[in-house]
């Protein structure tokens, strides 16, 4: 199963022959709705996996801001491998995997860029993805097969995609000023990440038997934002703008 096979805009399932023009796997209706995406799809365009440039500094700044002193220990070890070479050149010639770990300690260590600077930050906060990251390269049991690497790439794109929309959509209720005025639109956003959710959910059931226990921990994220889009949009979807803010923001994130 290809999870990217509908020729659909990714962003509002708007039918659509427009592909990007490096990947050709991504769908869009518009140079708008590419921009959406684009601050994690650079990151994801043509590649097998995630692969941002890691800068020295993060190097430096996971290895000095321990959050779990064995798993430091472990980074430590990993990277001072006596060959003459810096952590930062170790980390760049490493495995997946330490990279991973590399960014999971600045996520925990709030790195900044790695969390948004308050909660309508529409750009991209590396938290959510350095944490999926770091449990697809490390699985359940141990390191996957290189059969498997197709599939996990292929997960780990669609569920960096669909907590990107997830936060696009959230970020635009309560924002008039950022072009989306109806309470319709917010609600057609919301039903499309919920789509986007379902197909993620059944690529799962069907990946399970290759993954095992990390499709269901996988599986876990995508109910917990399921939960999320039934008390938003459930009940027959919210009446006014001022029920869909306390939908979204049940803790009255939107008036601090």
């Amino acid at each position: 199963m290809d999870i990217f096979k509908e020729k659909q805009c990714v962003v509002c399932g708007k039918p659509t022959q427009q592909a990007c023009s490096k990947c050709k796997e991504l769908y869009f209706c518009s140079a708008e709705h590419q921009r959406v995406l684009w601050s994690v799809h650079k990151h994801l365009c043509g590649k097998k996996g995630f692969s941002p440039p890691l800068t020295e500094a993060e190097v430096e700044y996971a290895v000095s801001h321990p959050r779990e002193p064995l798993r430091l220990d472990l980074t430590a070890m990993a990277m001072h491998q006596n060959n003459g070479k810096s952590n930062y050149e170790n980390m760049r010639s490493g495995p997946p995997l330490l990279q991973a770990l590399v960014r999971e300690e600045c996520c925990h260590a709030q790195y900044p860029g790695y969390v948004p600077r308050n909660a309508y930050d529409p750009g991209l906060a590396f938290a959510f993805v350095a944490q999926f990251e770091h449990k697809i390269y490390c699985g359940a049991v141990g390191p996957y097969k290189d059969s498997s690497l197709p599939i996990i790439h292929q997960l780990f794109k669609a569920m960096t995609y669909l907590f990107r929309l997830e936060e696009f959509a959230k970020w635009h209720v309560g924002k008039p000023a950022a072009g989306v005025q109806k309470m319709e639109d917010h609600v057609e956003r919301y039903e499309f990440v919920q789509q986007w959710a379902v197909r993620v959910q059944r690529y799962l059931v069907l990946v399970q038997p290759r993954l095992g226990g990390v499709a269901i921990n996988v599986r876990e994220l995508v109910t917990m934002l399921q939960g999320n889009f039934e008390r938003i949009l459930g009940g027959g979807g919210p009446k006014t703008e001022e029920e869909l803010l306390w939908r979204v923001y049940p803790h009255g994130e939107h008036l601090m």
